[in-house]
Parts: structure tokens; C-alpha cells; sequence
């Protein structure tokens, strides 16, 4: 059998589509830039709101998270989900009881990525749990599976890798995967109309920005991201999402509200009385950029995140000579560190 497979990429305001005619497989030639994304990854109609970069949700995402969140009208119901460009599948993750999640490479430079699908398409079982797939192609439309009504029903995840983008704001970039470090904003690459409607999806308070932003870190200051002392250097165990996430600390802005700074605890701080969580931090409170060697001790109160009149605990900070901090969090208020401070790095 012949199969014709096109592939569109956008580079410097230039389209570029390569064509390749093979027998039986399909393969195709990719050149490099980023993909336009054409046709809509889920309906409008099925999708209650889009949350930006940055999410802060421990402990699996105590960092800024690099993806986008499609949350779902109905967590009850399944829908579709579709390939917002065409591609090649080169990752397929999950199944038994996990959901499944996949990689798309469209250009030598840009990949696409989508986490909790419910359930694939019938031409993705073969591969499933396959992280090296090759012959499999995406058109641009094509039903991928759905997403909903499962482990993970609440929302869908889209992020984009882009090696013609490097993101600046992280003090040690080894600790972090291409993920991260080539982080690009998803909805920035939709066409119209689809662009202007998922951006409505979108609600920011503070700003009129509506992609987001995860790389917070500034030499000498406590804003952005902070690891246990005692974790190795390199992704594994640092910028990646999973199981160290407990040992990850960060001070950021909230994605939803650019002027509300959040502690995001992974838990190895957790005192008596304060769990791990996203925690917004008192009107008035020093800037976390504002925070340096010169700030001495700094005390932040720590409000639930659902209802900001609540106070969930303490937390007191110092930022020492060597680049690390000292972070003690209890259900009491603290002016003083104890034996149950930790020591964080970058």
C-alpha cells in the first residue's frame, strides 16, 4: 500500500511543508521550527477553563508546571481529544491502571506532548508503553482517543517543546529536562479562530497575559525554585515532576492571580499542622524577589489556597551566604529556627 504523509511546520514567518510517498510505512522528512497548530484539541464547549504555565500543585508539581491544563466541563463525561498538527508519535505512556499519556515530534526542533488520556485509539495499542515509536503518524484533525471520566478526570495536559526557545530563569539548568529548559507556551502556537477562543478559556488576575510562566529564579534572591540539599544535581532528582517533588520548595506568583506570591511546599518542611500545598502568603509580606542575604530572618503566613481568610500555618526563611536557605514551616508561629529546619540549594 502507498500512504502520502504531510507535514507543515512554521519557521521565521515561512511555511514549510515536506511531502515523503513510501510503501507500506509511513516516514517523513522533517525540517526544523515550530508547528502552527490547526484544528482544536478538544471542543470549546467541553472545556470549563484553561489554566496557564505555572501551576503550582505538590507534591508531583511543587515547581511551576510546563504545561497547560484543559479542565473539563463535566468530570463525569469522556471527550475527544484530537492532533492539533500533524506529527509522528514517537512516545506512548501509560495503561493498565494508569492513564496514558503521548509525545508527537513535528519538526527536527518542536514537539508537542498531551498527559490523562482516558483512553487511546485502537491503532495506538500496539505501541502503548513504548517510549522509541517510529511508523506512527498523526494527521492534522485526527482523533487521538479521549480524555475524562477516569483516574484523572479533571483535566488534560498540552505542552510543548521548542529547541528554538531556552528559557533563562533558572539559576542551574542541568537540574532541569528539555521539558522545562525548552518550555514553550502552548496556546501562543494555535491558529485562528482557535487561539482567541481557548485564550478566552483563560482567567489571570493582575495581567492580560494569558500564557504564563514557570521560570521564576534570580541569582541572589528567593523568588523560583529550591531543592533538599541532599538531592544529586541533574534532572532526575531535581526539575522533574514525581517522586522528589516532596523534597522541591518554590516561591512564585500564582499562574491564575500574577499578583498573589505563593510558598509551594513538596513536603519536607511540613510541621505540626501544616501539610504540603500551594499556600498564598499575607497581603503586605516582603516580595520574594525583594529577599536576599541582606533580609536576615523573613516570616511568611500561609493561607489555604480555596479560602484566603483561613490561616494554615507559619513558615520563616533566611537566605544565606552560600546560595542556600534555611525554611522551617509549623502550625505556630515561629521567630526563631529549631532542629527541624532544612537546607535548600538551587
Amino acid at each position: 500500500s502507498t500512504t502520502t504523509f504531510a507535514l507543515t511546520t512554521t519557521s521565521n514567518s515561512t511555511t514549510t511543508t515536506t511531502t515523503t510517498t513510501t510503501s507500506s510505512t509511513t516516514t517523513t522528512t522533517m525540517g526544523s521550527g515550530p508547528a502552527a497548530f490547526s484544528a482544536t484539541l478538544m471542543a470549546v464547549g467541553d472545556i470549563s477553563e484553561i489554566y496557564p504555565l505555572g501551576n503550582l500543585s505538590p507534591p508531583d508539581h511543587t515547581l511551576p508546571t510546563d504545561h497547560n491544563y484543559f479542565l473539563f466541563k463535566n468530570t463525569a463525561e469522556a471527550y475527544d481529544v484530537f492532533a492539533p498538527v500533524s506529527g509522528e508519535v514517537i512516545k506512548v505512556g501509560g495503561g493498565g491502571d494508569s492513564d496514558y499519556d503521548i509525545e508527537v515530534k513535528c519538526s527536527e526542533t518542536f514537539k508537542y506532548y498531551l498527559g490523562h488520556l482516558g483512553s487511546l485509539e485502537a491503532f495506538f495499542v500496539p505501541y502503548i508503553g513504548n517510549n522509541n515509536v517510529s511508523g506512527l503518524s498523526l494527521a492534522t484533525g485526527q482523533k487521538i482517543g479521549t480524555a475524562g471520566r477516569g483516574r484523572h478526570a479533571v483535566a488534560l495536559d498540552l505542552g510543548v517543546i521548542d529547541e528554538d526557545i531556552t528559557l533563562t530563569g533558572f539559576i542551574n539548568p542541568i537540574n532541569y529536562s528539555e521539558k522545562t529548559i525548552n518550555c514553550g507556551a502552548p496556546l501562543s502556537y494555535y491558529l485562528e479562530p482557535y487561539k482567541t477562543s481557548y485564550e478566552a478559556l483563560v482567567t489571570r488576575v493582575g495581567t492580560t497575559e494569558k500564557n504564563g510562566k514557570i521560570d521564576y529564579d534570580q541569582a541572589g534572591k528567593l523568588i523560583g525554585n529550591w531543592f533538599a540539599i541532599d538531592l544529586d544535581s541533574g534532572s532526575s532528582q531535581k526539575g522533574n515532576s514525581g517522586p522528589f517533588g516532596k523534597k522541591h520548595l518554590a516561591f512564585a506568583p500564582s499562574n491564575l492571580n500574577a499578583t498573589q506570591e505563593v510558598i509551594s511546599i513538596g513536603g519536607e518542611i511540613t510541621g505540626e499542622g501544616v501539610s504540603l500545598g500551594a499556600y498564598p502568603v499575607q497581603n503586605g509580606a516582603m516580595p520574594f524577589e525583594n529577599v536576599s542575604q541582606l533580609s536576615g530572618l523573613v516570616s511568611y503566613t500561609l493561607y489555604n489556597r480555596f479560602d484566603v481568610t483561613e490561616v494554615k500555618g507559619y513558615l520563616i526563611v533566611r537566605y544565606n551566604a552560600a546560595d542556600t536557605i534555611s525554611v522551617e514551616a509549623s502550625s505556630s508561629n515561629l521567630t526563631n529556627f529549631s532542629s527541624a529546619a532544612k537546607t535548600y540549594t538551587r
